[in-house]
């Protein structure tokens, strides 16, 4: 088997570890968006007598909580409404999305359907963690060109750029783990501008004998501005922004993002011309329904559901001047979320043939740093326990980490960035004492090889007193019965409790890293929230972020953060009036770092050298 080729041992692993987070609980983490407030406590229904409850109160616990629980309880009781209104689709929407979003019966049944469906929890509750990013921005009242501008340099400080192969995932879950490709990032920024009610596109250019993804773009005073995804930048053009009008008749806008020989911008002036807009709209905020509950939450809970895709499409044909195109990719936004989930879950990923893997897996496994799982614990068996049991526990921290209500990360998201800080201090926190408590234990590797050497042997007893039982019958039973009970009385041993802080400690060996760029990303944020106040008191809070990007960096040199780490570190430089230091940190950057991660960190140092 060459050194590429899939592994089904790892294949296994995944399957049965992932199985058990995500489908085993209900998939956990999808149908349990919220898990550390109550769930919504709704009282049975009578499906013979209709929910009395005046609206405004039936939509009040959505202020509180965007929760998918909160989400999918608030959708089944306005389904359970008896004066709910009927909600259908006029012929011409229904045509525009046959011929241009080439929807089958299936997704068309999805669309058109008067009644909730289970995937709309899932884009309700993605338009709601969205739409308090948009709020925490604090763009209110500023023209529309500057509040697009700061949604994509949220987007790009958020959503750290790491090349990948196209993995098809919808935009609150790159958000939620904070980093993805360019397009993964651009999809992002769309579902961002949304929610400032900004049309955005995804613009394609040609390429060979096809298409591919280049840019967004948001739609401003009939022009398009236009943002790379790639190096994190707007175009650069007069204004600050350049819009697809000045780069069509500019060749020098384009050029100037070339920044050496080895680092050329890949698309030319010609392909600019010949660039196409796409429609970025998930699937779930074309059906009227949306439309409806949108205005039902607009009094006291305003969000963006609901997109008219015939309208946005003509705005994006009158700026581009050509029809919207299909998205060059399997999918595209529009198939992302119905795509990624389940069925139990409104979805439609399901088995495609030998070695297929739900997305829902892949993901969650995205998440965990596999590579730092204790080897005797990797040694053991991973389809049975003990060894699937150890490897849930190991995969938890992780997930709850970039997934949990709550958390770190969740706060940052809705800008509520003190508390933030706070939880990330704490986690650093408890990871030192874990790795403290590891060093003064150094026997602790051979007495969790030991136990996980008397649990293959247990499960081994109890895989043959199986099998016998099966071929002989009852007799069996005794041996099968005293195998399962060593099994178990292992749990209860001393030692069983040194297994849990090994892995707990090589999980937060992993996460400490994690928790220290949030920390630096918090600080950088709270820097950004400052700007009306007096120069050289912000100059030293800039000071300070880039103060702690730097010891970040010197703490984790050449990790996954790297590159981010450093075009964030030569920002707060630039903010605090250094373009020096902000040029050589990002100048400095490792041969590990690789593509657009090295080309961005490059152009990030050329710009900064030039005072810009």
């Amino acid at each position: 088997m060459s050194a590429d080729a899939p592994n089904p041992r790892r294949l296994r692993l995944l399957i049965a570890v992932l199985v058990a987070l995500l489908v085993g609980g209900g998939v956990w983490w999808i149908a349990d968006g919220n898990r550390r407030l109550p769930p919504p406590q709704p009282r049975a229904l009578d499906p013979d007598q209709p929910v009395r409850e005046n609206l405004p109160a039936l939509l009040e616990p959505l202020a509180r909580d965007g929760g998918r629980l909160q989400c999918r309880a608030v959708l089944q009781r306005l389904n359970a409404r008896g004066d709910r209104p009927a909600v259908g689709m006029d012929d011409a929407r229904r045509r525009w999305l046959r011929e241009q979003g080439n929807l089958d019966e299936a997704e068309l049944a999805e669309v058109e359907s008067g009644a909730f469906t289970p995937l709309d929890a899932h884009h309700l509750e993605a338009c709601l963690l969205f739409r308090d990013a948009a709020r925490a921005l604090d763009v209110q009242g500023l023209p529309d060109r500057d509040r697009a501008a700061a949604a994509f340099a949220w987007t790009i400080r958020q959503v750290r750029l790491r090349e990948s192969d196209g993995e098809p995932i919808p935009p609150v879950y790159i958000l939620r783990r904070g980093w993805g490709d360019a397009v993964q990032r651009s999809l992002v920024f769309l579902a961002l501008l949304d929610q400032l009610d900004i049309p955005g596109c995804m613009m394609v250019v040609p390429d060979g004998d096809g298409k591919r993804p280049w840019l967004p773009g948001a739609l401003v005073g009939g022009d398009l501005l236009l943002f790379d995804a790639r190096l994190g930048v707007p175009l650069p053009g007069p204004d600050g922004v350049a819009t697809l009008l000045q780069v069509r008749a500019r060749p020098e806008l384009l050029q100037s993002l070339t920044v050496d020989m080895d680092h050329k911008y890949d698309v030319s002036l010609e392909q600019a011309r010949r660039a196409e807009g796409c429609v970025a709209v998930p699937l779930t905020a074309w059906a009227p329904r949306m439309t409806t509950l949108q205005d039902a939450m607009k009094p006291s809970n305003p969000v963006r559901l609901a997109a008219d895709p015939g309208a946005l499409s003509a705005k994006i044909q009158e700026i581009v001047k050509t029809p919207p195109c299909s998205f060059p990719q399997s999918g595209g936004p529009l198939r992302l979320l119905i795509g990624f989930l389940p069925p139990e879950e409104g979805g439609n990923d399901r088995p495609v043939g030998p070695g297929w893997v739900p997305r829902v897996w892949r993901y969650g496994s995205s998440l965990v740093e596999w590579p730092l799982l204790p080897p005797a614990v990797g040694a053991l068996p991973d389809n049975v326990d003990p060894g699937r049991r150890l490897r849930l526990q190991f995969a938890r921290p992780f997930t709850d980490f970039y997934l949990e209500a709550g958390t770190p990360r969740d706060l940052i998201l809705h800008g509520r960035l003190d508390e933030a800080t706070a939880r990330l201090v704490a986690t650093l926190d408890r990871a030192k004492d874990q790795q403290d408590w590891l060093r003064s234990h150094p026997m602790l590797e051979a007495e969790v090889a030991a136990w996980c050497q008397k649990a293959r042997t247990a499960q081994a007893d109890v895989l043959i007193a199986q099998d016998e039982a099966r071929r002989i019958g009852p007799e069996a039973e005794p041996r099968l019965t005293g195998a399962r009970e060593r099994l178990a009385a292992l749990w209860s041993a001393k030692e069983a409790e040194s297994v849990a802080r090994l892995l707990n400690a090589a999980a937060a060996q992993a996460l400490t890293a994690e928790a220290s760029y949030q920390l630096a990303l918090c600080k950088h944020e709270q820097a950004e929230r400052a700007r009306g106040r007096d120069a050289a008191r912000l100059a030293e809070t800039w000071r300070g972020v880039a103060e702690r990007w730097t010891r970040h960096l010197e703490q984790y040199p050449k990790g996954p953060t790297e590159a981010a780490a450093r075009c964030l570190g030569a920002m707060a430089h630039r903010a605090s009036g250094n373009a020096e230091a902000a040029a050589m940190l990002a100048r400095d950057v490792s041969d590990k770092v690789k593509g657009w991660e090295r080309y961005a960190c490059l152009y990030a140092a050329r710009e900064a050298a030039k005072g810009r």
